[in-house]
């Protein structure tokens, strides 16, 4: 079960109610020709129909501007920064981040659980290089940012599946920096919060001792 994006804080307006969060009907591969999840069709935009999980935050940020905090900060070097760690996670992250809850390989080029984790763990690592000490409390600086929402969603994997399946804090994932980050968001913004406290373990994974490196 993936995580479900944040739901906006009791002060703010709730979503249109012609959101609707289900399967679509026919083949995924009608919308997205890759077959897979998440695709977003806008019933209020002609039926438009869209597919990437970056493509779908950027359209609701849009969509919804206005409402809420925007997730663009407001200088040009916080927007650049907020893209760049999207893409990384997204070339980097979201490709084998699979070996934490899928049943069995290709985890990206990873043909085994073992290599992919320590390739994951590495490029946490990296990508906390790239969160300056004190520029927060979120990724980009004091505005909340796309790179803000896109990395949660991993990080609610890491907390929860990790210490049950595999025996590593997701502190150890994490590194200092992304932790007081993380443990930030949970104490202060009750959208995250709400999401991080809806249990979603996968049963198909049994617990398992993994060797550390």
């Amino acid at each position: 079960m993936v995580p479900t994006a944040p739901s906006l804080p009791p002060s703010l307006p709730p979503p249109p109610k012609q959101i609707e969060i289900k399967k679509p009907d026919g083949a995924l591969s009608e919308i997205n020709p890759q077959g897979k999840v998440p695709v977003l069709i806008d019933h209020q935009l002609n039926e438009f129909q869209i597919f990437e999980s970056d493509t779908i935050l950027r359209h609701l940020v849009g969509k919804y501007e206005g409402t809420g905090p925007s997730y663009l900060p407001s200088s040009l070097a916080a927007r650049t920064k907020s893209d760049l760690i999207c893409r990384f996670h997204d070339m980097y992250i979201t490709t084998i981040q699979g070996c934490m809850y899928k049943a069995s390989p290709p985890f990206g080029i990873f043909d085994n659980r073992e290599d992919a984790l320590i390739e994951l763990k590495k490029q946490m690592k990296l990508l906390e290089g790239m969160v300056e000490e004190g520029e927060g409390p979120f990724l980009c600086g004091k505005e909340k940012s796309m790179a803000d929402a896109t990395l949660f969603c991993t990080g609610i994997f890491l907390e929860q599946i990790l210490p049950n399946h595999f025996g590593w804090t997701y502190q150890e994932v994490f590194g200092p920096k992304l932790t007081k980050w993380w443990e930030n968001l949970l104490a202060t913004e009750p959208a995250f919060q709400k999401v991080s406290l809806s249990p979603f373990l996968p049963p198909s994974i049994p617990p398992s001792p993994f060797v550390r490196k």
